[in-house]
Protein backbone atom coordinates (compact mmCIF):
# COMPACT_ATOMS: atom_id res chain seq x y z
CA UNK A 1 0.00 0.00 0.00
CA UNK A 2 1.58 3.40 -0.80
CA UNK A 3 1.49 6.13 1.30
CA UNK A 4 -1.23 8.44 0.04
CA UNK A 5 -3.57 5.53 0.24
CA UNK A 6 -2.23 4.87 4.05
CA UNK A 7 -2.67 8.32 4.71
CA UNK A 8 -6.48 8.02 2.90
CA UNK A 9 -7.32 5.50 5.72
CA UNK A 10 -5.94 6.75 9.03
CA UNK A 11 -7.96 10.19 8.22
CA UNK A 12 -11.17 7.80 7.22
CA UNK A 13 -10.49 6.23 10.39
CA UNK A 14 -10.45 9.77 11.87
CA UNK A 15 -13.05 10.90 10.99
CA UNK A 16 -15.43 7.96 11.53
CA UNK A 17 -13.68 7.85 15.08
CA UNK A 18 -15.32 11.74 15.71
CA UNK A 19 -18.88 10.82 14.77
CA UNK A 20 -18.43 7.80 17.58
CA UNK A 21 -18.11 9.84 20.70
CA UNK A 22 -15.71 11.17 23.35
CA UNK A 23 -14.62 7.33 24.13
CA UNK A 24 -13.32 6.60 20.21
CA UNK A 25 -10.03 6.19 19.43
CA UNK A 26 -8.57 9.73 18.16
CA UNK A 27 -5.43 11.93 18.33
CA UNK A 28 -5.35 13.96 21.45
CA UNK A 29 -3.48 17.28 21.76
CA UNK A 30 -0.59 17.22 24.56
CA UNK A 31 -0.55 20.61 24.71
CA UNK A 32 -1.19 22.57 28.17
CA UNK A 33 -2.90 25.16 26.36
CA UNK A 34 -6.56 25.11 26.10
CA UNK A 35 -7.72 28.49 25.13
CA UNK A 36 -6.68 30.65 21.86
CA UNK A 37 -3.12 31.85 21.38
CA UNK A 38 -1.51 34.91 21.17
CA UNK A 39 -2.84 37.87 19.19
CA UNK A 40 0.76 37.80 17.33
CA UNK A 41 -0.06 33.83 15.97
CA UNK A 42 -3.46 34.73 15.35
CA UNK A 43 -2.67 37.24 13.19
CA UNK A 44 -0.18 34.74 11.36
CA UNK A 45 -2.50 31.96 10.95
CA UNK A 46 -5.07 34.51 9.44
CA UNK A 47 -2.57 36.08 6.77
CA UNK A 48 -1.11 32.38 5.88
CA UNK A 49 -4.61 31.78 4.98
CA UNK A 50 -5.41 29.12 7.49
CA UNK A 51 -8.82 30.83 8.75
CA UNK A 52 -10.05 31.33 5.02
CA UNK A 53 -10.58 34.20 3.06
CA UNK A 54 -14.29 33.80 3.12
CA UNK A 55 -17.03 34.92 6.08
CA UNK A 56 -20.20 36.53 6.62
CA UNK A 57 -20.19 39.86 9.14
CA UNK A 58 -22.94 40.29 11.34
CA UNK A 59 -25.54 42.03 8.94
CA UNK A 60 -25.49 38.41 6.85
CA UNK A 61 -23.22 40.04 4.01
CA UNK A 62 -20.63 37.42 2.17
CA UNK A 63 -16.55 39.34 3.07
CA UNK A 64 -14.05 37.96 1.04
CA UNK A 65 -10.30 38.93 1.15
CA UNK A 66 -8.73 39.84 -1.67
CA UNK A 67 -5.67 40.79 -0.28
CA UNK A 68 -4.68 41.16 3.47
CA UNK A 69 -1.97 44.36 2.93
CA UNK A 70 0.57 45.41 5.13
CA UNK A 71 1.60 43.47 8.68
CA UNK A 72 1.40 46.38 10.45
CA UNK A 73 4.71 46.60 12.70
CA UNK A 74 3.99 49.80 14.97
CA UNK A 75 0.48 50.88 16.71
CA UNK A 76 -2.41 50.88 14.90
CA UNK A 77 -4.52 48.25 12.73
CA UNK A 78 -3.23 44.60 12.30
CA UNK A 79 -3.45 45.04 8.73
CA UNK A 80 -2.97 47.70 6.48
CA UNK A 81 -4.66 48.99 3.09
CA UNK A 82 -5.95 45.68 2.46
CA UNK A 83 -8.31 44.74 0.09
CA UNK A 84 -11.81 43.38 0.21
CA UNK A 85 -15.28 42.68 -1.22
CA UNK A 86 -18.44 42.80 1.23
CA UNK A 87 -21.69 40.98 -0.89
CA UNK A 88 -19.89 42.07 -4.63
CA UNK A 89 -18.55 45.58 -3.77
CA UNK A 90 -14.76 46.27 -3.69
CA UNK A 91 -13.39 48.22 -0.19
CA UNK A 92 -9.61 49.33 0.50
CA UNK A 93 -8.91 49.94 4.13
CA UNK A 94 -7.60 48.72 7.14
CA UNK A 95 -8.25 45.06 9.29
CA UNK A 96 -8.28 43.98 12.87
CA UNK A 97 -8.24 41.24 14.66
CA UNK A 98 -9.05 40.05 18.06
CA UNK A 99 -9.90 36.67 20.03
CA UNK A 100 -13.41 38.46 21.18
CA UNK A 101 -15.33 41.13 19.57
CA UNK A 102 -15.58 42.90 23.24
CA UNK A 103 -11.56 43.53 23.01
CA UNK A 104 -11.95 45.96 20.23
CA UNK A 105 -12.98 48.49 23.54
CA UNK A 106 -10.98 46.95 25.77
CA UNK A 107 -8.16 48.37 23.94
CA UNK A 108 -9.40 51.30 22.66
CA UNK A 109 -10.00 51.53 19.67
CA UNK A 110 -13.33 52.56 19.67
CA UNK A 111 -12.12 56.01 20.83
CA UNK A 112 -8.87 55.73 18.84
CA UNK A 113 -8.72 57.97 15.09
CA UNK A 114 -6.33 55.73 13.98
CA UNK A 115 -8.91 52.87 13.73
CA UNK A 116 -11.10 55.28 11.85
CA UNK A 117 -9.88 53.36 8.75
CA UNK A 118 -10.79 49.56 9.40
CA UNK A 119 -13.34 48.21 7.74
CA UNK A 120 -13.44 44.60 8.85
CA UNK A 121 -13.25 43.55 12.60
CA UNK A 122 -12.34 39.67 12.59
CA UNK A 123 -12.97 37.90 15.94
CA UNK A 124 -12.45 34.26 16.74
CA UNK A 125 -15.34 34.12 19.22
CA UNK A 126 -18.89 35.61 18.88
CA UNK A 127 -20.34 38.04 21.48
CA UNK A 128 -22.17 36.29 24.27
CA UNK A 129 -24.11 39.68 24.31
CA UNK A 130 -25.60 41.62 21.64
CA UNK A 131 -22.79 43.42 20.05
CA UNK A 132 -21.39 46.00 16.62
CA UNK A 133 -18.02 47.56 16.30
CA UNK A 134 -18.22 51.12 16.41
CA UNK A 135 -15.11 53.43 15.72
CA UNK A 136 -14.04 56.74 16.56
CA UNK A 137 -16.67 58.40 14.22
CA UNK A 138 -19.52 56.09 15.55
CA UNK A 139 -19.75 54.43 12.28
CA UNK A 140 -20.57 50.65 12.28
CA UNK A 141 -17.76 48.71 11.34
CA UNK A 142 -18.38 44.90 9.70
CA UNK A 143 -17.92 42.68 12.19
CA UNK A 144 -16.98 38.94 11.22
CA UNK A 145 -16.58 35.89 13.23
CA UNK A 146 -14.11 32.99 11.79
CA UNK A 147 -16.10 29.98 11.53
CA UNK A 148 -15.54 27.33 14.39
CA UNK A 149 -14.61 24.34 11.84
CA UNK A 150 -11.32 27.17 10.65
CA UNK A 151 -10.08 27.28 14.34
CA UNK A 152 -10.79 23.68 14.80
CA UNK A 153 -8.55 22.97 11.67
CA UNK A 154 -5.54 24.88 12.17
CA UNK A 155 -5.40 23.77 16.23
CA UNK A 156 -6.48 27.29 17.76
CA UNK A 157 -10.09 26.42 18.69
CA UNK A 158 -11.07 27.57 22.39
CA UNK A 159 -11.74 25.31 24.55
CA UNK A 160 -12.88 25.04 28.67
CA UNK A 161 -12.10 21.87 29.17
CA UNK A 162 -8.55 20.45 30.69
CA UNK A 163 -6.30 19.13 28.61
CA UNK A 164 -5.81 15.60 27.42
CA UNK A 165 -2.49 14.55 28.95
CA UNK A 166 -2.03 10.78 28.34
CA UNK A 167 -3.68 7.90 25.34
CA UNK A 168 -6.73 6.53 26.58
CA UNK A 169 -5.62 3.45 24.66
CA UNK A 170 -2.29 2.43 25.71
CA UNK A 171 -3.70 -1.26 26.12
CA UNK A 172 -5.14 -0.98 22.82
CA UNK A 173 -1.89 -0.30 20.82
CA UNK A 174 -0.14 -2.48 23.39
CA UNK A 175 -2.26 -5.71 22.19
CA UNK A 176 -1.59 -4.97 18.82
CA UNK A 177 0.76 -7.27 16.98
CA UNK A 178 3.95 -5.68 15.91
CA UNK A 179 2.72 -5.55 11.99
CA UNK A 180 -0.15 -3.65 12.73
CA UNK A 181 1.09 -1.10 15.00
CA UNK A 182 4.08 -0.31 12.39
CA UNK A 183 0.85 0.13 9.66
CA UNK A 184 -0.56 2.05 11.90
CA UNK A 185 2.70 4.73 12.89
CA UNK A 186 3.56 4.70 9.14
CA UNK A 187 -0.41 5.46 8.43
CA UNK A 188 -0.60 8.25 10.78
CA UNK A 189 3.51 9.52 9.56
CA UNK A 190 1.67 9.18 5.91
CA UNK A 191 -1.46 11.37 7.27
CA UNK A 192 0.51 14.03 8.76
CA UNK A 193 2.79 14.37 5.92
CA UNK A 194 0.22 15.05 2.75
CA UNK A 195 -1.32 17.82 6.25
CA UNK A 196 2.02 19.70 5.76
CA UNK A 197 2.60 19.28 2.05
CA UNK A 198 -1.63 20.44 1.72
CA UNK A 199 -0.13 23.91 3.73
CA UNK A 200 2.84 24.33 1.88
CA UNK A 201 0.86 23.86 -1.12
CA UNK A 202 -1.82 26.50 -0.11
CA UNK A 203 0.71 29.05 1.72
CA UNK A 204 2.75 28.85 -1.83
CA UNK A 205 -0.13 30.35 -4.00
CA UNK A 206 -0.41 33.40 -1.46
CA UNK A 207 3.92 33.81 -0.92
CA UNK A 208 5.50 31.92 -3.86
CA UNK A 209 7.48 28.74 -3.71
CA UNK A 210 10.69 30.23 -2.49
CA UNK A 211 9.15 32.19 0.59
CA UNK A 212 7.32 29.64 1.61
CA UNK A 213 10.16 26.91 1.96
CA UNK A 214 11.72 29.72 3.93
CA UNK A 215 8.95 30.15 6.46
CA UNK A 216 9.43 26.25 6.90
CA UNK A 217 12.43 26.26 7.07
CA UNK A 218 12.05 28.89 10.22
CA UNK A 219 9.17 27.23 12.02
CA UNK A 220 11.59 24.01 11.58
CA UNK A 221 14.70 25.58 13.24
CA UNK A 222 12.43 26.80 15.79
CA UNK A 223 12.31 23.26 17.07
CA UNK A 224 8.86 23.23 19.18
CA UNK A 225 9.59 26.49 21.57
CA UNK A 226 10.22 28.70 19.46
CA UNK A 227 8.72 27.49 16.14
CA UNK A 228 5.71 30.29 15.95
CA UNK A 229 8.59 33.03 16.81
CA UNK A 230 11.00 31.68 13.97
CA UNK A 231 7.76 32.11 11.53
CA UNK A 232 7.07 35.33 12.25
CA UNK A 233 10.23 36.52 11.87
CA UNK A 234 10.38 34.80 8.24
CA UNK A 235 7.10 37.08 7.46
CA UNK A 236 8.32 40.12 9.04
CA UNK A 237 11.57 39.59 7.07
CA UNK A 238 10.77 37.74 3.90
CA UNK A 239 13.75 36.21 2.26
CA UNK A 240 12.94 38.94 -0.43
CA UNK A 241 14.02 41.88 1.67
CA UNK A 242 17.25 40.39 3.32
CA UNK A 243 18.91 38.88 0.56
CA UNK A 244 22.08 41.70 0.83
CA UNK A 245 22.61 40.97 4.84
CA UNK A 246 20.54 38.51 5.98
CA UNK A 247 22.51 38.03 9.43
CA UNK A 248 22.28 41.39 10.11
CA UNK A 249 18.51 42.10 9.19
CA UNK A 250 17.27 39.08 10.85
CA UNK A 251 18.62 40.02 14.28
CA UNK A 252 17.57 43.31 13.79
CA UNK A 253 14.05 42.17 13.25
CA UNK A 254 13.95 39.72 15.80
CA UNK A 255 15.18 42.35 18.74
CA UNK A 256 18.20 40.54 19.51
CA UNK A 257 20.73 43.76 18.59
CA UNK A 258 20.98 46.11 21.34
CA UNK A 259 22.44 49.84 21.16
CA UNK A 260 25.63 48.60 23.45
CA UNK A 261 26.58 44.84 24.75
CA UNK A 262 26.87 44.46 27.81
CA UNK A 263 31.43 45.24 28.63
CA UNK A 264 31.22 41.59 29.71
CA UNK A 265 31.23 40.36 26.03
CA UNK A 266 34.36 39.25 24.25
CA UNK A 267 36.14 41.46 21.60
CA UNK A 268 34.78 39.15 19.05
CA UNK A 269 31.21 39.69 20.09
CA UNK A 270 31.79 42.87 20.35
CA UNK A 271 33.42 43.27 16.63
CA UNK A 272 30.31 40.88 14.98
CA UNK A 273 27.50 42.97 17.13
CA UNK A 274 29.24 46.40 15.69
CA UNK A 275 29.33 44.82 11.65
CA UNK A 276 25.62 43.97 12.39
CA UNK A 277 24.21 46.74 14.25
CA UNK A 278 26.01 49.61 11.21
CA UNK A 279 24.35 47.27 8.54
CA UNK A 280 20.97 47.35 10.21
CA UNK A 281 21.04 50.78 11.41
CA UNK A 282 20.19 52.25 7.51
CA UNK A 283 17.65 49.76 7.07
CA UNK A 284 15.97 49.37 10.88
CA UNK A 285 12.60 51.77 9.89
CA UNK A 286 11.75 48.74 7.54
CA UNK A 287 12.11 45.91 9.88
CA UNK A 288 11.54 47.39 13.49
CA UNK A 289 8.86 46.01 15.15
CA UNK A 290 6.70 48.17 17.90
CA UNK A 291 7.44 46.44 21.55
CA UNK A 292 3.88 45.42 21.59
CA UNK A 293 4.33 43.60 18.34
CA UNK A 294 8.10 41.84 19.27
CA UNK A 295 8.30 38.31 18.76
CA UNK A 296 7.13 35.73 21.42
CA UNK A 297 10.43 33.84 22.41
CA UNK A 298 10.85 30.93 24.36
CA UNK A 299 14.43 31.48 25.85
CA UNK A 300 13.68 28.58 29.07
CA UNK A 301 13.99 25.13 29.11
CA UNK A 302 15.99 25.50 26.01
CA UNK A 303 19.33 23.34 25.30
CA UNK A 304 22.17 25.92 24.78
CA UNK A 305 22.88 24.82 21.47
CA UNK A 306 18.72 25.64 20.61
CA UNK A 307 19.34 28.96 21.56
CA UNK A 308 16.87 31.44 19.22
CA UNK A 309 20.24 33.74 18.58
CA UNK A 310 21.92 30.61 17.32
CA UNK A 311 18.53 29.19 15.35
CA UNK A 312 18.31 32.72 13.81
CA UNK A 313 21.81 32.40 13.10
CA UNK A 314 21.79 29.09 11.58
CA UNK A 315 18.82 30.49 9.86
CA UNK A 316 20.69 33.46 8.17
CA UNK A 317 23.48 31.16 7.17
CA UNK A 318 20.84 29.21 4.97
CA UNK A 319 19.72 32.35 3.70
CA UNK A 320 22.72 33.97 2.42
CA UNK A 321 23.05 30.47 -0.05
CA UNK A 322 19.43 29.52 -0.15
CA UNK A 323 19.58 29.01 -4.00
CA UNK A 324 21.75 26.43 -3.00
CA UNK A 325 19.34 25.07 -0.61
CA UNK A 326 16.35 25.31 -2.14
CA UNK A 327 18.10 23.15 -5.36
CA UNK A 328 18.62 20.23 -2.60
CA UNK A 329 15.09 20.42 -1.21
CA UNK A 330 13.80 17.61 -3.72
CA UNK A 331 13.17 14.01 -2.97
CA UNK A 332 16.26 12.73 -4.83
CA UNK A 333 18.63 15.04 -3.43
CA UNK A 334 17.64 13.79 0.22
CA UNK A 335 21.22 12.60 1.03
CA UNK A 336 23.44 15.89 -0.68
CA UNK A 337 20.98 18.21 1.30
CA UNK A 338 22.05 16.13 4.65
CA UNK A 339 25.52 16.61 3.90
CA UNK A 340 24.50 20.35 3.27
CA UNK A 341 22.82 20.93 6.47
CA UNK A 342 25.74 18.66 8.21
CA UNK A 343 28.46 20.63 7.08
CA UNK A 344 27.18 24.28 7.79
CA UNK A 345 29.81 26.71 9.30
CA UNK A 346 30.17 29.90 10.99
CA UNK A 347 32.51 31.97 12.17
CA UNK A 348 30.77 32.84 15.18
CA UNK A 349 28.24 30.65 15.22
CA UNK A 350 29.73 27.73 15.82
CA UNK A 351 31.37 28.46 18.74
CA UNK A 352 28.75 30.57 20.21
CA UNK A 353 24.94 30.47 21.87
CA UNK A 354 24.53 34.28 22.16
CA UNK A 355 25.72 37.59 21.01
CA UNK A 356 27.23 38.31 24.35
CA UNK A 357 28.05 34.67 25.12
CA UNK A 358 31.66 33.17 25.78
CA UNK A 359 32.91 30.76 23.08
CA UNK A 360 32.61 27.06 23.74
Amino acid sequence: MDLRSMASLYEEALSAAREEGPTAVREYSVSNRSSLPDERTLQLLLLEGVFGTSFTDDSGRDVHILDFGNWNKSAGPDFLNARIRINGVPQSGDIELDPAPEDWERHGHGSNPGFNGVILHLVCTPSRRGWFTRNARHERIPLAVIPPAALAQSGTSPSDSAPVRHCLHTDLLASMAPESLETLLQSAAAYRFRNKHRRHAERAKYAGEEQTLFENLAETLGYHANKTAMRHLALRAPLRSIRNCPQALLFGTAGFLLPVLPTSCTLEAVDLHKKLWAQWWPLREQFELAPDRSFPWTFSGNRPANHPQRRVGALSVIAADFDTFKRLCVARHTEKLTEYLSSLTHPYWSTHVTLPSSPS
